[in-house]
């Protein structure tokens, strides 16, 4: 339960915050790569998007469960004693 929590929250971030930049940059992007300047160094696609935007999924859920696998994997007197306050 506590790993859906947690990926739900991962999620509900990457939504909110990840997303609409990615959106935004691939919009800025296609705008630019249709110039006669930047048609050779810029590439769009839209597989390419959507690719980046599951990587970007990915990526987040992995990064942002790893404290979580390490926290639940501690017994809980472990995890209630501070070690870093003196």
């Amino acid at each position: 339960d506590i790993y859906k929590m947690f990926a739900g929250e991962i999620i509900a971030i990457t939504t909110l915050t990840n997303l609409p930049a990615i959106i935004f940059v691939s919009y800025v992007i296609n705008k630019l790569s249709s110039t006669s300047y930047f048609k050779e160094t810029l590439y769009y696609s839209l597989p390419l998007m959507l690719f980046v935007i599951v990587v970007n999924y990915l990526f987040n859920l992995i990064v942002g469960l790893l404290p979580i696998f390490k926290t639940t994997k501690k017994k809980p007197a472990a995890i209630l004693s501070r070690h870093d306050i003196d």
